[in-house]
């Protein structure tokens, strides 16, 4: 399987539209460049991709799979077929511009991987495999467990602090606070060049996306971990390439989704968790449950203003 690389119609519409253009960007010329140079598990994206028709016919086909594309690259890689990336060929995309039409995309995304996991993990451990490659793929099938466990973290951090555990240590949450954001700066500026730095500020949108959408990729992976079948709901599109146009009103959008009644419940006890954090002196808590609680802000408060847009009461 031969993968190009996704560029964006409409990135520059919205904050939503560039933060997802940059985890994109980072997906195609990060992890799947380095997954291509280094021969490990790569992922066919769904398009933008070739396929010999023998390999997906020695992979056992196309099967009924929320991510099918993830579901058919690891059943084809495990049997030895290799996939490379193209990264100089540009296939371009409308980012979704509606929040609700993400959010959906995303918990597709989540469910159909955990989906995976169930299907692949024990095959993935068993096979013949280098331990390096069986290290990667298998951090590649349960990379979404992240999200639950940020909110586990939320949820359990007003009781250790009241409990008078030590959950500030200097070293390590000064290490995440700077490497990260630091690390992303940097690769920011490696992958877009001379313009990298008009690119800094979508780094800060995509980490209030990545927070926000916890919740529903949590419920998604938790979901596909049970063995919850669902039924494949495709992301709207609106042909939008330019600022001035809009989807508002149309028929084809994304009702409201009750998830974020969650979100704003989980936003509101953030702020709890924050008082309590001032009022304890865990001050090195503050920049990370501060990113958390805005971003569930972030993502509910778009997920209500775009459920009206779509019914053209705003």
């Amino acid at each position: 399987m031969v993968q190009a690389r996704w560029g964006h119609l409409n990135d520059d519409y919205s904050s939503l539209t560039e933060a997802q253009a940059l985890s994109l960007d980072a997906h195609f010329l990060i992890e799947q460049r380095a997954k291509s140079f280094s021969e490990l598990f790569m992922v066919f994206n769904g398009t933008a991709g070739v396929w010999r028709k023998d390999c997906i016919l020695d992979a056992g086909g196309w099967q009924d799979s929320l991510a099918e594309d993830l579901d058919l690259s690891f059943r084809a890689q495990l049997k030895g077929w290799k996939f490379i990336l193209i990264d100089d060929q540009l296939v371009h995309a409308e980012v979704p511009v509606q929040m609700n039409a993400s959010r959906r995309q995303q918990y597709r995304w989540a469910k159909g991987t955990a989906q995976c996991v169930r299907k692949f993990l024990a095959e993935v451990l068993k096979s013949p495999l280098k331990l390096g490659a069986k290290v990667q793929a298998l951090f590649q099938l349960t990379r979404y467990v992240v999200f639950p466990f940020s909110i586990l973290q939320l949820l359990l951090l007003p009781f250790l602090i009241a409990w008078g555990f030590d959950v500030s240590p200097t070293t390590g949450i000064v290490s995440q606070l700077t490497l990260g954001p630091l690390a992303y700066v940097y690769a920011i500026r490696k992958m877009y060049g001379k313009d990298w730095r008009s690119m800094v500020p979508r780094y800060m949108y995509l980490l209030l996306f990545g927070e926000g959408i916890s919740l529903t990729n949590s419920i998604g992976f938790i979901q596909g971990l049970l063995g919850y079948k669902g039924t494949f709901d495709r992301t709207p599109k609106y042909g939008i390439t330019e600022g001035r146009e809009t989807w508002k009103g149309k028929r084809y959008s994304v009702p409201f989704s009750w998830v974020a009644s969650g979100e704003i419940a989980l936003a509101a006890y953030g702020v709890v968790v924050i008082l309590m954090a001032l009022i304890k002196g865990s001050f090195l808590l503050i920049p990370n449950l501060a990113a958390q609680t805005l971003g569930f802000v972030y993502v509910a408060g778009l997920t209500i203003v775009h459920s009206l847009a779509g019914r053209g009461k705003i």
